[in-house]
């Protein structure tokens, strides 16, 4: 009995340390991706994110939604003062040091939302990999995290040889390149 009570207790202690905020995307409406293959299929895109009513405890990066032929390679925190991922060739991206760099799965978020300009900002590193030469789209991604999951809306986006998918780089700016000549 006396071992019963001893683990509940264990239980209920591990349960009051739990971070219980909530996760928020700072990333509004976002459009990024690569036309570009020659560096690798393997990409990284960051999404800033901070949290909300205290800090918030990691599980899983993924796409909500899939277009196409792209692979999620899995997922970092990364917190730093300044040199951010934006979009860049390679997973984990390189030039970051390791050290900046922790496994989704167990990291604990606690940029708060509320302080307007925080030393050092959270960024949630996903890598993506083009599967084959058409391409493919990530419509939106969802972090899982203890007390909830968060649905960012940040587009990926790898196009096709032939320019597949690529029609939302276009709202950014960017004009696709010609197809190749046959």
């Amino acid at each position: 009995m006396r071992r019963v009570l001893v683990s509940a207790l264990l239980l209920l202690v591990a349960a009051c340390n739990e971070p219980s905020g909530t996760l928020v995307s700072l990333d509004e409406q976002v459009i990024n991706g690569f036309r570009d293959f020659s560096a690798g299929t393997d990409k990284s895109f960051g999404i800033f994110v901070c949290a909300s009513d205290g800090p918030v405890r990691l599980v899983s990066v993924g796409a909500t939604s899939i277009q196409g032929s792209i692979e999620v390679l899995g997922g970092y925190v990364y917190e730093a003062e300044d040199g951010f991922v934006g979009a860049v060739d390679g997973f984990p991206p390189t030039g970051l040091a390791p050290e900046t760099l922790q496994e989704i799965d167990g990291a604990v978020v606690d940029t708060d939302c509320g302080e307007a300009d925080p030393v050092t900002r959270t960024q949630i590193i996903i890598g993506v990999e083009r599967g084959g030469p058409g391409g493919g789209v990530v419509d939106s991604v969802t972090v899982r995290y203890s007390g909830g999951e968060l649905v960012a809306d940040y587009t990926i986006v790898l196009c096709g040889d032939e320019l597949e998918f690529c029609e939302g780089l276009e709202d950014v700016g960017e004009e696709p390149e010609d197809p190749p000549d046959e």
